[in-house]
C-alpha cells in the first residue's frame, strides 16, 4: 500500500479480507479482488506458464515479477497485452508444421493446453474422404490459435453498480474477427470432393493474470453438421495461409456478414431452408440496394462476376432469380421447401462462396467500394 499505484487501486477495506478493489476487464470478466490474496493470484499464474520440465528458481521469480509489473502497468492505465488460447477442431496439421500469420498462430495442441478444455467435449470422430483415407479429431480440438490482445482494466468504485457491461472493455473484436478470416479462408483454400473442410472453435481461455484459476468458455462441436475430418497436406496449409492474408485486407471486412453468414450456413444451420436464407443474405451484403428492384440488380452482378460471355450469365441470372424467388416465398410464408428444391439451397451457398472468393483475389476494386450499392454499381457499369 506504499506504491503509489497499488495504493489508488485498493481503496476500500473490508473488515474480514482487507483492502480489496472492483477490477473490471475486457475480457468480459470482473469482481472483487483481495490485495492479500493478489501474491497468490501472480505466482499461480506464473508457475502455468512455465515449462516444469527446465525451470529453475530464478527463472520462476523473474516470471512472477514480471506479472507483477504487468498488472501494475495496467492498473495505471498503460497500454500491455495478454494472450487468448482458443481450440479449434475439424482438421489436422502435417506433422511438425504450423501456420503463422498477422499476429496469430495455429499450432497443433499440446499437454500444456490440455488444462484450459472443461469437462464434457471429449470424444472421437473419424472420417473418411472419397479417396479412402481415414481421419480422426478430437471434438475438444486437435488445433489451438495463439493471439495477444490490448489488455484493459478499469476500477470501478465500491458501491457503484454497471447497469450495462462497459463498451471498451467487450471481449477484443479482433479475436473474432481473426476467427472469421480463418474459417473462411480455409473454405476458399482447400476442396474435397463430397465434403467442405472446416475448422470450428471449441474451448476459449484468456490467459490474464488478474483472475483465479481458469474459465474457459466453450462450444459442443459435436452438435457441427456436415462435420468431416481432414488431414491438411503441407500445400493447403499454404494455400489456407495465402487465403488469410487476403481476407485481412481492410476491404474484405465491408463483407465481413456475407462471411459469417456462409459459415453459419455451413457450421450451424440442419435445415435446407436456413442454408438458402443464409446465402441470399450474404448475396445481398455483397450486391444490395435500397435503390431501384433488388432481385433483378443482385442477381445481375453475381451473374456478371461469375461468368465470362453474356448467353452464361443471361442464364445464370435466371437461375439466380429462381432461387431468390424461393427464398422470398419461404421467408414471406408463401410456401414450404419441397425435397425437389433442396438442390437449390446448396446452389445459392456455392454461389456465394464462389463469389467472395473472386472479390478477394481479382475483382479487388469492386471490393474496395463502400457498400453494396456502390459495389453493384461499380461492376454492372465498369469492365
Amino acid at each position: 500500500m506504499q506504491d503509489s499505484v497499488f495504493k489508488q487501486v485498493f481503496t476500500y477495506v473490508n473488515e474480514h479480507v482487507g483492502y480489496v478493489a472492483n477490477v473490471f476487464r475486457n475480457t468480459g470478466n470482473g469482481g472483487g479482488v483481495q490485495l492479500p490474496m493478489l501474491p497468490d493470484m501472480l505466482v499461480r499464474h506464473a508457475w502455468a506458464q512455465m515449462d516444469k520440465d527446465a525451470i529453475s528458481p530464478g527463472d520462476f521469480a523473474k516470471k512472477v515479477l514480471q506479472e507483477l509489473h504487468l498488472v501494475r502497468a495496467v492498473f495505471a492505465g498503460k497500454s500491455r497485452s495478454a494472450t487468448a488460447f482458443v481450440g479449434l477442431t475439424g482438421v489436422l496439421l502435417p506433422p511438425g508444421i504450423q501456420l503463422a500469420v498477422g499476429n496469430i498462430l495455429i499450432r497443433s495442441i499440446e499437454e500444456k493446453d490440455k488444462q484450459f478444455i472443461p469437462p464434457g467435449i471429449q470424444g472421437k470422430l473419424a472420417g473418411t474422404d472419397a479417396a479412402g483415407v481415414t481421419t480422426t479429431i478430437s471434438y475438444e480440438g486437435d488445433l489451438v490459435m495463439e493471439t495477444e490482445f490490448p489488455y484493459k482494466v478499469r476500477i470501478i468504485p465500491e458501491g457503484i453498480g454497471l447497469s450495462d457491461w462497459p463498451e471498451d472493455l467487450q471481449p477484443p473484436k479482433e479475436i473474432e474477427q481473426a476467427l472469421i478470416r480463418l474459417r473462411f479462408a480455409m473454405l476458399l483454400a482447400v476442396e474435397r470432393e463430397g465434403h467442405r473442410p472446416q475448422i470450428v472453435p471449441t474451448w476459449r481461455i484468456y490467459d490474464e493474470p488478474i483472475k483465479q484459476g481458469f474459465s474457459a468458455s466453450w462450444n459442443d462441436s459435436r452438435r457441427t453438421p456436415s462435420l468431416v475430418p481432414t488431414q491438411l497436406s503441407e500445400e493447403e496449409v499454404t494455400a489456407w495461409q495465402e487465403w488469410y492474408e487476403r481476407l485481412s485486407d481492410p476491404s474484405a471486412a465491408k463483407i465481413e456478414l456475407a462471411m459469417t453468414r456462409i459459415l453459419r450456413a455451413i457450421a450451424e444451420r440442419r435445415e435446407p431452408s436456413d442454408v438458402l436464407i443464409d446465402s441470399v443474405i450474404a448475396w445481398e451484403n455483397l450486391f444490395g440496394t435500397k435503390e431501384g428492384e433488388p432481385t433483378f440488380r443482385i442477381t445481375s452482378c453475381l451473374a456478371k462476376l461469375l461468368c465470362t460471355s453474356g448467353p452464361e450469365r443471361l442464364e445464370l441470372r435466371r437461375e439466380l432469380g429462381k432461387i431468390y424467388g424461393l427464398r422470398s416465398d419461404i421467408v414471406h410464408g408463401a410456401s414450404n421447401l419441397e425435397v425437389k428444391h433442396q438442390p437449390r439451397c446448396q446452389e445459392a451457398l456455392d454461389i456465394a462462396i464462389k463469389a467472395i472468393k473472386i472479390l478477394v483475389s481479382e475483382r479487388q476494386d469492386i471490393l474496395a467500394e463502400k457498400d453494396g450499392a456502390l459495389r453493384s454499381v461499380a461492376l454492372l457499369l465498369g469492365d
